[in-house]
């Protein structure tokens, strides 16, 4: 049964018994909220909701950048790089891994290029014609 509440399955690890929270919660709020929804951005929901999850990972990454956020440490982010390395598919590995080592701006372009690909997609744009 999935508990989403305590456990949600589309948080958790992909082939390790990991979830999500336990890399953010070495996080500040911004990067723990856009690592966050690039881990989940495909696992809830439609397509739809995969490019409404990057959208939200790339508004928090410019929210760091426009408040100069803190730095990560670099012990946490050796940590955190282990638990994260062949855990994510690679499309999601280059962003999450920008995102670990302070390099926003390059996670913000990853980002953006998923976003535009996604845009393009018919049943995407179908939806958002019926609302």
């Amino acid at each position: 049964m999935n508990d989403n509440v305590n456990h949600p399955k589309h948080y958790k690890g992909y082939t390790v018994e990991i979830e999500c929270i336990d890399i953010t919660r070495h996080m500040n709020f911004q990067l723990g909220n856009a690592f966050k929804y690039i881990w989940r951005a495909g696992l809830k929901g439609d397509k739809a909701q995969e490019l409404e999850d990057y959208e939200k990972a790339h508004w928090y990454l410019e929210d760091y950048v426009r408040t100069e956020g803190p730095k990560p440490h670099y012990e946490t982010i050796s940590s955190l790089w282990e638990l994260v390395k062949l855990r994510v598919p690679p499309a999601k590995e280059e962003i999450l891994m920008f995102i670990i080592l302070g390099r926003i701006l390059e996670a913000e372009y990853s980002l953006d290029r998923i976003i535009r690909f996604l845009q393009k997609l018919p049943e995407i744009h179908y939806r958002e014609k019926q609302k």
